[in-house]
């Protein structure tokens, strides 16, 4: 069956009007019901499907006025993960018991053994993977936080 031409134009205008920041308040919930009951598909479409449905879920998981963070639970059950994958495959593929205690990096092309310089070099690249890890948490948690109060107005 062959999609209502009509119908195609006029929730391609709704989007358009909804991403341009044009739609009035009834538009928007036009749209919103015709996105969920169409089984039109096309990029445009899709798109206007994912960014509504984000800003669906944002608004039950972050309420008006609060941060959103992961749950503690997910983020330590992350963590455990992230653990135990580095114990195991530090047990299958880690150092045999005659260079237990060798402490080998390669920079570029050039080995380095002096296990104090390996590991502070290790130590400086977590901390900075840590800053930069916080600095893109903060940024999400901005751009989410900016994103669900101009929807909520």
């Amino acid at each position: 069956m062959k999609p209502n031409e009509s119908e195609i134009k006029y929730l391609n205008r709704l989007i358009n009007r909804y991403f341009d920041a044009t739609a009035s308040e009834a538009e928007e919930r036009e749209l919103r019901r015709m996105l969920a009951s169409t089984r039109l598909r096309s990029p445009e479409i899709e798109q206007a499907r994912a960014v509504m449905g984000f800003y669906a879920v944002g608004r039950k998981a972050a309420p008006a006025g609060r941060q959103w963070r992961l749950p503690a639970a997910v983020t330590a059950a992350a963590a455990a993960a992230v653990v135990a994958v580095c114990v195991g495959a530090n047990a299958l593929f880690g150092p045999s018991a005659a260079n237990a205690n060798q402490c080998v990096a390669f920079v570029g092309q050039t080995e380095i053994t002096d296990s104090r310089s390996v590991m502070a070099m290790m130590h400086s690249e977590l901390a900075e993977m840590g800053r930069a890890s916080e600095s893109v948490r903060a940024d999400v948690v901005s751009e989410l936080s900016l994103i669900i109060k101009s929807s909520e107005q």
